[in-house]
């Protein structure tokens, strides 16, 4: 394979890792939203439009990466995303709940891998320069940072699943 053809693939694998993770969360086995408002309680109640948009965010993300001019620096912030979202959420979550994580396998089985892969290749064909790559490992958590903390606060507009009106609030 060639150099143009494994950034290709590295690029576009950030978009099927994130699908299966997200078929994980909220489909089989599911349960993620409940278990995420143990995990994070200041978002307990969120509507499910808070669902929508965060995952709406992320597929933006995965999808922007092939279509980009520098695809190695997307691929490489994008993967980093993926993996933050793995340690804060996942298994940080999974520990102070003491409970199964749902995301958790697929990124566990997807989000390291892609991570490892991807940094390691892109710097040992120097496709990118260490101090890039260790901008682009950095930059990755402001989603995480963002996400731990988001605020839900009462807003007469929007009905959450629990009948409680709510309205998302960044803390920034």
């Amino acid at each position: 394979m060639t150099t143009e053809s494994i950034i290709t693939l590295l690029s576009w694998a950030p978009a099927v890792c994130f699908g299966l993770h997200i078929i994980e969360e909220l489909f089989w086995p599911g349960g993620f939203r409940e278990w995420y408002h143990l995990y994070r309680p200041q978002v307990a109640g969120a509507p499910m439009s808070y669902y929508y948009k965060a995952n709406a965010c992320y597929f933006a993300a995965v999808l922007t990466v092939p279509l980009g001019r520098h695809s190695a620096y997307a691929t490489l912030f994008v993967a980093g995303v993926l993996f933050y979202n793995l340690i804060f959420t996942h298994i940080l979550g999974a520990f102070k709940t003491r409970r199964y994580s749902p995301g958790i396998v697929t990124g566990l089985l997807l989000y390291v891998p892609l991570f490892v892969t991807s940094y390691g290749y892109f710097l040992a064909k120097h496709v990118v320069s260490i101090p890039a790559a260790l901008a682009c490992a950095f930059l990755s958590t402001s989603g995480e940072i963002y996400f731990a903390l988001k605020k839900v606060k009462p807003h007469p507009g929007e009905m959450s699943s629990s009948g409680s009106n709510l309205q998302e609030t960044p803390v920034l």
